[in-house]
């Protein structure tokens, strides 16, 4: 029996080792996700926030309105502390705190002895019932007081009435009368006037005027 021949391996090569997988895609796949988690879940609520805020030039243009109305508010105050005791006396004439029928009948009557006419009857009535009030208007009707700048602008005013009889003047005279009451420093609006004959022929007239004035609650 012949020997069994055994292979020659001797001639064959091994295989060669695989390279190690490099972990670089992983790591920057990784990465990419985490950053973009990241921005979903932090930065873009932040970047919402952001562009629902109103803009800047908005932001500007209400400071600037706001620092407007301060410097108005600031002058007004300036000038009222600029007021000397005899203007704020006017003031108090103007629109008293009270009735002040002493010194409204002083103005009446000094403007009936200036226009040549003498008072022969006159008589107080208030416009308002208790608690009621008128606001005081300007001219273009913002409602305004001649109060300090830490009062408040929307101050009632009460209305009084004054109902008079005069007599002795023409009728220019009687225009003259009405003139200077409606210029005088107590607020004194014309509501009605009438006018009547004393006697036939006699040719003098007397003359029913109505005004009506405002005061501060006292």
């Amino acid at each position: 029996m012949s020997p069994v021949r055994t292979a020659q391996l001797s001639g064959l090569s091994s295989p060669a080792p695989r390279a190690p997988r490099s972990p670089w895609p992983l790591a920057v796949t990784l990465i990419v996700v985490v950053l973009l988690l990241g921005w979903w879940f932090l930065l873009r609520p932040q970047w919402q926030t952001l562009r629902a805020l109103p803009e800047l030039d908005g932001f500007a243009s209400s400071r600037a309105a706001v620092e407007a109305e301060m410097s108005k508010l600031k002058q007004l105050t300036e000038d009222y502390t600029a007021l000397t005791a005899t203007d704020r006396k006017r003031l108090d004439l103007a629109l008293p705190q009270g009735q002040d029928i002493p010194n409204l009948l002083a103005q009446l009557e000094g403007i009936a002895e200036t226009t040549g006419f003498a008072i022969t009857d006159l008589g107080f009535a208030s416009g308002n019932q208790a608690g009621e009030g008128v606001p005081v208007r300007d001219e273009v009707g913002n409602i305004t007081s001649p109060l300090s700048p830490g009062a408040n602008v929307e101050t009632m005013v009460q209305e009084l009435r004054v109902n008079m009889v005069i007599e002795g003047g023409e009728y220019g005279a009687l225009k003259e009368f009405i003139a200077a009451a409606q210029e005088s420093i107590r607020l004194l609006n014309l509501s009605s006037v009438t006018f009547t004959t004393k006697s036939a022929g006699s040719g003098e007239v007397s003359y029913t005027l109505n005004f009506h004035t405002v005061f501060l609650p006292s």
